[in-house]
C-alpha cells in the first residue's frame, strides 16, 4: 500500500528597512521555510560503498521547519570615508534531519537518517574600514563569530554538539588607484567543536593565511596583475603542520578598434606548490581532503567585445 504523508506549515515572512539619515540604515528580516527530504534520503535501502560504514535512508522523515532572522546596521560617513557594517543572523530548525549512528563490537558503523528535535545556529559580523589620508591608504578590519548547536545520536544516546568559529581579517590597500592597485592582509581563524557524550571527540584547529594582490595599468593597452596567498594549516587535531603558497600572474593586452580585442596570458600556481588539501569542520566531524590537481599551468585566451562599451558582453575564445 502506498504511504502518503500530509503536512501543513505556516510560512510567514517579514522585512523592514529604516534609513534614519544619509548613509545610516537598519535592516530587519525574518523568513520561515520548509526543507523537504530528497528522494535519496527517503530510500531505506542500504548504501554499501564502504562495508564498514552502512548508510540507510528513512521513509518516515519529516520536512525540516526552519526560521531565519537577521538584524543589520550600516553606517557610512561620506566626508571621512569611514564605514561600519554590523549584523547578527540566527536560525532555528525544528525536526532537523541528522544521522543516528550505531557502533558494534567490531567498530563497524551503521548510520540511519532521523529527525532530531531542533538545531540552532547564529553568526555575527563586524566590518570597519577607514582611510588614512596621511599615508594614502585604506585599512579594513573584519570580525566573524559563528555558533552552532546540533543533535545526533550515538548508540541511542543523544549527543549534543557545539561548534564555534572565530575569524579576524585585516587588510590594507592604496587610496589612489589610477595606475596602481595594491592590497595585502592577513586572516586568522579558529574552529572549536565540542560534544556532550565523549570529550575525546572534541577537536580544534586554526588557520593563518596571508594574501596580497598588485595590479598595474600604465595605459589603456596594458594591464598586469600578480596575486599571492599563503595558507598555514596548524596541527590542532591533525598530525601535520602545512604551509601552501599560491602565486598567480596575469598579463592583458588590448588592441583593435576601441580596444575591443584583448589577448591574455595567465599563469596559475607559479611555484607549483598547490597540494589540493582542504580542512573543513562540520557539526560532528572534522575532515581533511586531498585531491589530484593540475598544478602549474599557463592559459592563453583571446576576447573580443561585440560592443565598444566595456560593460557589454562579447565572444571569448580560450586556448
Amino acid at each position: 500500500m502506498e504511504q502518503t504523508n500530509e503536512t501543513f506549515y505556516l510560512l510567514p515572512q517579514f522585512s523592514y528597512e529604516y534609513k534614519y539619515k544619509t548613509g545610516h540604515r537598519i535592516n530587519l528580516f525574518y523568513a520561515s521555510n520548509v526543507i523537504k527530504p530528497v528522494a535519496s534520503q527517503l530510500l531505506p535501502v542500504v548504501n554499501m560503498l564502504s562495508p564498514l560504514n552502512l548508510y540507510y535512508g528513512n521513509r518516515n522523515l519529516k520536512p525540516e521547519y526552519r526560521h531565519d532572522a537577521s538584524l543589520q546596521l550600516l553606517l557610512f560617513d561620506q566626508f571621512s570615508g569611514i564605514s561600519v557594517f554590523a549584523g547578527i543572523n540566527g536560525a532555528y530548525t525544528k525536526d532537523k534531519i541528522a544521522w543516528s549512528r550505531k557502533i558494534d563490537e567490531s567498530f563497524n558503523q551503521i548510520f540511519h537518517l532521523t529527525n532530531v528535535r531542533d538545531d540552532y545556529s547564529m553568526n555575527s559580523m563586524l566590518d570597519f574600514s577607514s582611510p588614512v589620508r596621511k599615508l594614502y591608504i585604506k585599512v579594513a578590519i573584519s570580525l566573524r563569530e559563528d555558533i552552532n548547536k546540533g543533535i545526533s545520536y550515538i548508540n541511542g544516546v543523544e549527543n549534543i554538539s557545539l561548534g564555534y568559529r572565530h575569524k579576524v581579517k585585516f587588510s590594507v590597500e592604496n587610496f589612489n588607484k589610477k595606475k596602481w592597485d595594491v592590497q595585502t592582509g592577513i586572516s586568522y581563524e579558529i574552529n572549536d567543536n565540542r560534544y556532550s557524550i565523549n570529550e575525546s571527540m572534541n577537536y580544534t584547529y586554526n588557520n593563518l593565511s596571508y594574501f596580497g594582490e598588485i595590479r598595474y595599468t600604465p595605459n589603456d593597452k596594458w594591464h598586469f596583475m600578480v596575486s599571492a596567498d599563503v595558507m598555514n594549516y596548524n596541527t590542532g587535531s591533525f598530525e601535520d603542520v602545512l604551509s601552501v603558497p599560491l602565486l598567480n600572474a596575469e598579463v592583458n593586452y588590448n588592441f583593435l578598434k576601441n580596444n575591443r580585442g584583448m589577448l591574455s596570458l595567465v599563469c596559475f600556481d607559479i611555484l607549483n606548490k598547490n597540494t589540493g588539501i582542504e580542512r573543513t569542520a562540520y557539526e560532528n566531524y572534522l575532515m581533511e581532503t586531498r585531491s589530484n590537481i593540475i598544478g602549474r599551468y599557463f592559459m592563453i585566451s583571446f576576447k573580443y567585445r561585440l560592443s565598444k562599451f566595456k560593460r557589454d558582453g562579447g565572444v571569448t575564445i580560450s586556448v
